[in-house]
């Protein structure tokens, strides 16, 4: 079973449950540096087109859900805000973009 489809699975099953707090946790897709097997770390470089497409995918496991997420936070890097804004349609206009928060303090640390 496709990855997505894992998730999707997860989520209408936690999100039935108001009980708690759930925290997921997402990689985002390859990089442009990625490809050529290079470690990236906090250089900022973009999803190459199989980033952009592995994005897509979950795209469809997280947008039916997505009014039951309070908040979502990621890196300020390219590649990790460029599913959420981007891909995933989050932006000021339809009043989703107040989700995100982005910080350098949730950049990789190795």
């Amino acid at each position: 079973m496709p990855v997505y489809k894992k998730l999707s699975e997860l989520l209408s099953k936690n999100l039935a449950n108001k009980d708690g707090i759930h925290f997921y946790f997402l990689r985002h897709g390859q990089s442009t540096l990625n490809m050529t097997n290079s470690v990236v770390g906090w250089t900022d470089v973009e999803l190459s087109p199989k980033g952009r497409d592995q994005s897509m995918k979950i795209n469809k496991a997280l947008l039916p859900h997505i009014e039951s997420f309070t908040s979502i936070h990621t890196s300020d890097l390219k590649r990790c805000k460029e599913p959420l804004r981007l891909r995933f349609g989050f932006t000021d206009s339809n009043n989703l973009s107040h989700k995100i928060t982005d910080s350098q303090n949730l950049r990789l640390l190795n």
